[in-house]
């Protein structure tokens, strides 16, 4: 398969993942033409984490391209974590499917013009980060996400889809037991404390002192 169908495809399923969290979601067609991605949250406490250890040059070297990755699609998993906060919100207040469908194709559309370019231009490892970024802003698995959102049977395609490109909708976010978690772990935190990222917590807290720990027995 040629990259620009890789990415296309690629495309496709992160315009699903993110359309989904608006399709229970009833309010004013958006006005902006620039997508705000980051919301200000301040950081209280502030954890200072030990200087990494690398076993060698191409780990060291594998951590720095992770590093370029996570800065490159954090902004998504936050967006879609705004999302479905709002979908959370206003689930209670909504009756008409009409409705529903109507503000679903004006989403779909805005979502298509602000996000087409950026989304096409993921590779199958950026997409793999961004999976693991969503579970960690929503407490979703990208696959969760759209089955819980919309169907089962949605959801399972776009699970054998992504298997083409060696990626799994399921991956959860687990920095205690996955040495990339960690190292994202690590990026996020050292970026939210020296301002090139602004912070947002995961749904689930990480206890970094234990995550440390934990790496430092390995």
């Amino acid at each position: 398969m040629t990259a620009s169908r890789r990415n296309y495809s690629l495309f496709l399923l992160f315009i699903t993942i993110y359309s989904v969290s608006f399709t229970q979601v009833i309010q004013s067609e958006p006005e902006s033409e620039e997508t705000e991605y980051y919301g200000a949250i301040s950081l209280d406490e502030v954890y200072v984490l030990s200087p990494l250890q690398f076993e060698s040059n191409t780990q060291r070297n594998q951590y720095y391209r992770l590093r370029m990755r996570v800065f490159k699609v954090f902004k998504y998993a936050v967006l879609a974590e705004d999302r479905l906060k709002t979908v959370e919100d206003r689930l209670s207040t909504l009756k008409r499917k009409g409705q529903k469908r109507a503000y679903t194709k004006r989403v779909k559309k805005f979502l298509e013009t602000e996000l087409t370019e950026p989304l096409k231009k993921l590779s199958r490892n950026d997409g793999k980060v961004l999976i693991r970024l969503i579970d960690r802003q929503t407490g979703y698995s990208a696959f969760d996400l759209v089955k819980t959102f919309r169907n089962g049977w949605t959801a399972f395609w776009y699970q054998t889809a992504a298997s083409a490109y060696q990626m799994d909708l399921k991956d959860a976010y687990n920095p205690y037991e996955n040495l990339e978690d960690y190292w994202i772990e690590d990026i996020l935190q050292r970026a939210f404390t020296g301002g090139a990222l602004p912070y947002r917590e995961a749904l689930h807290p990480i206890n970094l002192a234990l995550m440390e720990e934990i790496w430092k027995a390995n």
